[in-house]
C-alpha cells in the first residue's frame, strides 16, 4: 500500500488522472505560448526600431532566429521582405550566415525566396549579404534555384552575378 500514495501524489502533481482531455492545452501552455509570442513581438519591435544601431538590430535578429518556432521563421521570413527597412534585412541576413555556420539544420527553406528577392536589390551591402545567406543553403534545391537564376536571360545582370556570387562557395566545378 505505501507504493500508492507515492503514484497518487505523482499524478496530482502532473495533472495525470484529472478530467482534462488529452491535447487540450492547459493553462501552463497557454502562459507559455503568450510569454514566447510576446518575446517574438518585442524581438520585432527592437529590429524595426528606428533608433537602433546595426549591432543592436543584429542582437535583436539573433533572438529572434534562437526561438525554433513556426511563428518565428513566420516573423523572420515577413522581416526579410521590408522592402523599405535594408537595415532590417541586413541584419536579418547576417544572423543567417551565422546560422548557417554553426546551425545548419536550423536553416528554414521559407527563407529562400525572400532571400532570392533580395539579390535584385540596389544596394550592393544587403545584396552581398543575401548571397552569402544563400550560400549557406547548399541543399533544399538552392543552388539549382541559383544557376536557374544566373542563367536567366531576362533578369538583371545585378542580380544574376548576385546569384552566381551565392553559387560560387558551393560550386567545385569550373561551369
Amino acid at each position: 500500500m505505501p507504493r500508492i500514495v507515492p503514484y497518487l501524489l505523482v499524478c496530482a502533481t502532473l495533472g495525470l488522472g484529472t478530467a482534462q482531455s488529452v491535447g487540450q492545452p492547459t493553462d501552463e501552455q497557454n502562459v507559455a505560448d503568450a510569454a514566447r509570442l510576446e518575446a517574438l513581438d518585442r524581438c520585432r519591435a527592437g529590429i524595426l526600431d528606428a533608433g537602433a544601431r546595426p549591432a543592436e538590430r543584429r542582437r535583436w535578429a539573433e533572438q529572434l532566429f534562437s526561438y525554433d518556432s513556426t511563428e518565428a521563421t513566420a516573423l523572420g521570413v515577413e522581416l526579410l521582405r521590408l522592402n523599405d527597412h535594408p537595415g532590417v534585412q541586413q541584419a536579418l541576413c547576417e544572423v543567417v550566415v551565422d546560422l548557417a555556420r554553426k546551425r545548419p539544420d536550423r536553416l528554414e527553406p521559407a527563407f529562400v525566396t525572400p532571400l532570392v528577392d533580395l539579390l535584385g536589390t540596389q544596394a550592393e551591402g544587403l545584396r552581398s549579404a543575401a548571397a552569402r545567406a544563400l550560400a549557406g543553403f547548399p541543399d533544399s534545391g538552392v543552388p539549382e534555384k541559383l544557376g536557374a537564376l544566373a542563367a536567366r536571360d531576362d533578369a538583371p545582370l545585378i542580380m544574376r552575378l548576385a546569384a552566381v556570387d551565392a553559387l560560387t562557395p558551393n560550386t567545385h566545378r569550373r561551369e
